[in-house]
């Protein structure tokens, strides 16, 4: 069963993960370290800026 997490959970992950890590190397490597969906990375645009890149 997959687990729901609450929308308000996500944004305050989203808005954390963009402060803890500075720049997008960083945040990249960290979510490829911690995601088991790597799928969810190829989604995401990594020229964009990093607060940006982090919203979707």
């Amino acid at each position: 069963m997959a687990k729901k997490i609450a929308p308000a959970a996500i944004q305050c992950l989203k808005d954390a993960l963009t402060n803890v890590y500075w720049s997008k190397s960083e945040l990249r490597s960290f979510l490829l370290h911690t995601l088991s969906d790597h799928a969810v990375l190829a989604r995401l645009n990594w020229e964009d800026y990093r607060r940006i890149s982090s919203r979707h």
